[in-house]
């Protein structure tokens, strides 16, 4: 049955490109967010220059030879994001997807200790993830769109939500080697959880037929808890300052999660072989063991200081993460025909490298000024179940810093972009001889985002 097949291609394509891959971005993005205001100025280009206490996170060997640093008590961002995929339903029709969030950026401090000699400990808390799609669609018209002659009645809905977070607590310790050089190692524990709700159905009622109807409901949730660590090197070779950093695989501590599944189809031939494919496929799987993987990752910075000025560059490599089961969910047996089923959601990444520069000027005692350009190449691998685009995303960002006494006031705007090229899923305003589904067109998908920063920092 064309017309009901083609609904169910329009519920498919509002959840496979609408506005959930604006939150699918976040697992394949490892630069999507930077932390302290001072590194979301620069973009991130802070690997060898950190004077804060965002060193936990950038480069924990630098805090060793920072005699002062300062005191990161809070930064946040607002966030506003836009997808959009132009002629994604047919020539003028766009499919478009907004999401507005407030997302705390990181906590920091360090233990002041007069026994600790020269070893210096922190701690710190930052918001690795933090993202939430939602969407709901829904058609309803009569037209002549079954092979049989004469109009038919249909509808059809989705209701589909992706949310995710993921927080990173972490102590470091750092040592200086005289006044030019620090190790430290920043120990994480992670605790991420992410849940997907999707519900779809469609039905038809031809005028002279019985009435076919597809219902779909596919949820999914899990909670991981897991460990990694990030040692770094800092020098301080005024005017040349760099940095060295490696940041561990994790190591999973427990996750479990639960997924459900609830397939009904009558009376729809999908074969066109002249028989119904009915079906009945219910699943249930509670307590399930969850699995989350992040890769190794190396990176290097310098900057160089000028009187006035400070050029910064780093740049991070990020290993691949092979094929694993983010639900290690068991097969089941099809109420309807006693075929045996193994569902899967699997996750896969491949290796990037990304880059960032930023400029640093001092426009007097109070004002310091900032400016930097940021890659964030994806990780996407096609063959995986969980993240569905592949767009590289760009940042450029620009702000102050106001010395306001003993604190400073961070304020500064980004702004991000991506597009990429990606098949057609359905035209609903074909042409007189054009089918409704015709995978082999191209459309546009285009992704921006604005961030507004907040941020404060007191010396120590």
């Amino acid at each position: 049955m064309r017309l009901l097949r083609s609904t169910l291609a329009c519920v498919a394509t509002l959840a496979v490109v609408g506005l959930p891959d604006v939150g699918g971005a976040q697992d394949t993005h490892y630069w999507n967010s930077q932390y302290g205001p001072r590194a979301m100025l620069l973009g991130g280009a802070v690997i060898g220059a950190v004077g804060d206490m965002s060193a936990t996170y950038y480069n924990p060997g630098a805090l060793g030879y920072v005699e002062n640093p300062e005191l990161l008590l809070s930064a946040n961002v607002y966030q506003t994001q836009t997808l959009t995929i132009r002629d994604g339903a047919g020539e003028g029709i766009d499919l478009t997807a907004s999401d507005f969030n407030i997302l705390p950026n990181m906590l920091a401090g360090a233990f002041r200790k007069s026994w600790l000699g020269k070893n210096k400990f922190a701690y710190s808390l930052l918001t690795r993830y933090r993202y939430r799609a939602e969407v709901e669609g829904a058609r309803l018209a009569r037209g002549d769109f079954l092979p049989a002659p004469g109009e038919e009645e249909f509808a059809g809905a989705l209701a589909f939500s992706n949310e995710g977070n993921e927080l990173w607590a972490g102590l470091t310790w750092s040592r200086g080697f005289g006044p030019q050089a620090g190790l430290g190692v920043t120990q994480y524990l992670s605790f991420r959880n992410q849940s997907q709700v999707d519900r779809r159905f469609a039905q038809a009622l031809p005028d002279s037929g019985d009435m076919a109807l597809v219902f779909d409901v596919d949820n999914f949730s899990s909670t991981v808890y897991s460990l990694l660590w990030k040692v770094g090197i800092g020098f301080d070779l005024m005017p040349l300052t760099a940095g060295l950093t490696l940041t561990t695989p994790n190591v999973r501590l427990t996750g479990s999660g639960e997924a459900a599944l609830n397939t009904t189809i009558v009376e729809l031939d999908i074969d066109d072989d002249g028989i119904p494919d009915d079906a009945f496929e219910t699943d249930i799987q509670t307590d399930v063991t969850a699995n989350y993987k992040t890769p190794l990752s190396v990176g290097v910075g310098a900057a160089l200081h000028l009187t006035r000025t400070r050029i910064l560059a780093s740049a991070e490599w990020f290993d691949g993460v092979g094929t694993y089961d983010v639900l290690e969910l068991e097969s089941f047996v099809s109420q309807a025909t006693g075929d045996t089923i193994q569902r899967s959601l699997r996750q896969k990444l491949d290796s990037v490298v990304n880059y960032a520069v930023g400029v640093e000027h001092r426009f007097g005692e109070s004002l310091v000024g900032y400016l930097s350009f940021t890659s964030d190449f994806s990780a996407f691998n096609a063959e995986s179940d969980v993240s569905r685009t592949g767009f590289d995303i760009y940042h450029v960002t620009g702000g102050g810093t106001f010395k306001v006494g003993r604190s400073n006031l961070t304020l500064g705007i980004s702004y991000a972009w991506g597009s990429e090229k990606i098949l057609q899923q359905i035209d609903l305003n074909p042409g007189e001889d054009d089918p409704v589904l015709d995978p082999s067109d191209e459309v546009e998908l285009d992704f921006s985002r604005a961030t507004f920063i907040i941020g404060f920092s007191v010396a120590i």
